[in-house]
């Protein structure tokens, strides 16, 4: 689960801010004030991971997810001399209990952030204006339970930084490779692989080869002090390897030299035991890439459903941005048809869901035939037969049932639906949002509009069916400094807001009536 997001320079947002994120997060404001922002940063970043370019760690602005043009489109102003940056923390004991292999201290926050910059390669065809990953980071906040020691790494794409560097090592085209940066904070990596790994490094060292050749003691036992001085050197002088945009397995510089001597020797056999074995940022790499994976989209127009569905591809596990996978999602599983049917009947939608996939060898098994039973009536209907609005906000409902440990992204989800329904989907929300099996929470990320389905949230905490820290209200102000600002609304326990609702929003209903 996420549980902040900061962005600087990313479209309407020419400084930094940042927001809180709970498990239910409703963005508020008036138009063109940049809360899609907010979503789309994360989507550029879940597409970017996704992508073939990934191993070229450029960020790929059209994609499946997201289209933002390029770099001068995204940046703020179009002013192409700033540096994009995103970032985010997640809770990582929940990704534990999803079965991910993630570092030790799962308890500790996690924290991490992207910059970006636009770099010109030459090329026979011309300058290829791209964008490439620049410095990431990741930081375990212990909020004030110093279980363990604190963990800050700082990385840097070390392409153009080789030959400063004087670093050598194969140039795959289809690997990139990173350096750290942040030299100060390589004690503080070292202290949290001692504390964590010390008794595999110590193994790891009995398996050494004969490394010393001119002083022996090949196989001397090295002192706490020797093994950290070595680390915090490899550490300086390697390069982390990486095919998946994000860095991976550690490696040494080159070392077939002339003045290559034994303790140079000792750091590279060091480097690559400790790099392969250890697994220290393969699995920071695995944490970040499965909370980006976990993201999912529904945007602000689902297609209308057609009276014949195609099922386009063979596995689905989302509804897709349009809710053109719904019906196929459904198909998945047995049990998923009757979990639909049965919140659609809470919420008091007089229909019943049907999928009938023909078993005739004259269609193809891809065809789904989708038809509502009108129980009021006591007919089937063609999804066209019903309006809209139910038909919009049923594969996002879907998406909320059917998923397991995913954060959800969505856009307008009133659209077309009725007050009363707007106000009955937060309950969907809050049931699949608070779930007991922390594995299977979902997390909802919504921008709205909608007063009721914020009513709604603070009518449940009032009535302690959920905690107030289970929502977080963001309030985006396109009018701070000529650039957009995030302003979070914080709640109380009995489900009022501690900061007056900004100005100008929501106040429609009074100014109508008294004018």
């Amino acid at each position: 689960m996420l549980t902040s997001l900061s962005i600087n320079n990313f479209k309407a947002f020419g400084k930094e801010v940042g927001a809180r994120l709970s498990p239910i997060t409703l963005i508020y404001g008036p138009n063109s004030g940049g809360k899609s922002s907010l979503i789309q940063s994360l989507l550029l970043m879940r597409q970017s991971l996704s992508t073939k370019r990934s191993s070229e760690n450029i960020l790929d602005f059209n994609g499946e997810f997201v289209d933002l043009g390029d770099y001068r489109s995204t940046v703020f102003k179009h002013e192409t001399d700033r540096d994009i940056s995103i970032g985010f923390s997640y809770d990582a004991e929940t990704l534990s209990h999803q079965g991910v292999k993630v570092l030790p201290n799962p308890s500790a926050g996690r924290e991490v952030s992207f910059d970006f910059a636009l770099e010109r390669r030459s090329r026979r065809s011309g300058t290829d204006a791209v964008c490439s990953l620049k410095a990431g980071s990741m930081q375990q906040d212990q909020s004030g339970k110093r279980n363990g020691p604190t963990l800050r790494v700082e990385f840097e794409n070390a392409w153009s930084l080789a030959r400063n560097r004087k670093l050598v090592f194969s140039r795959d085209r289809g690997l990139h490779h990173f350096s750290l940066v942040n030299k100060n904070g390589l004690e503080d990596l070292v202290d949290y692989v001692f504390h964590y790994f010390g008794t595999e490094l110590v193994d790891i060292e009995r398996q050494l080869v004969s490394s010393r050749t001119s002083k022996g003691g090949a196989n001397s036992q090295l002192s706490n002090e020797e093994r950290k001085r070595t680390l915090i050197s490899l550490l300086r002088n390697s390069v982390l390897r990486s095919n998946d945009y994000l860095p991976s397995t550690l490696i040494s510089s080159h070392l077939d030299r002339e003045d290559a001597n034994d303790d140079a020797i000792t750091q590279a056999i060091l480097a690559e035991r400790y790099g392969f074995r250890l697994d220290l940022f393969s699995k920071f790499s695995s944490e970040v890439r499965h909370v980006l994976q976990n993201l999912s989209y529904v945007g602000p127009f689902r297609r209308p459903a057609q009276r014949l569905e195609v099922m386009r591809v063979k596995a689905v596990d989302g509804v897709g941005a349009e809710g053109e996978n719904f019906h196929a999602f459904i198909n998945e599983s047995e049990q998923n048809l009757p979990r639909v049917n049965e919140a659609l009947e809470e919420l008091e939608i007089p229909y019943e869901l049907r999928l009938t996939v023909p078993k005739d060898p004259n269609f193809p098994s891809t065809i789904i035939f989708l038809r509502y039973y009108d129980k009021r009536r006591n007919i089937e209907v063609y999804p066209s037969d019903i309006g809209f609005g139910i038909g919009q906000v049923l594969p996002i409902i879907t998406e909320g049932l059917l998923s397991s440990g995913k954060t959800i992204c969505v856009e307008q989800p009133e659209l077309h639906l009725h007050p009363r329904l707007q106000a009955a989907f937060a309950d969907v929300v809050i049931e699949t949002a608070c779930e007991r099996d922390v594995g299977r929470r979902n997390q909802w990320i919504i921008e709205s509009h909608s007063e009721l389905l914020v009513l709604r949230l603070l009518r449940r905490i009032k009535e302690g069916r959920m905690r107030a820290s289970d929502v977080q209200i963001l309030f985006v102000d396109p009018n701070v400094e000529e650039h957009s600002y995030v302003f979070e609304l914080n709640i109380d326990e009995k489900g009022r807001f501690l900061v007056p609702w900004p100005g100008g929003f929501f106040d429609e209903q009074q100014d109508e009536i008294f004018g």
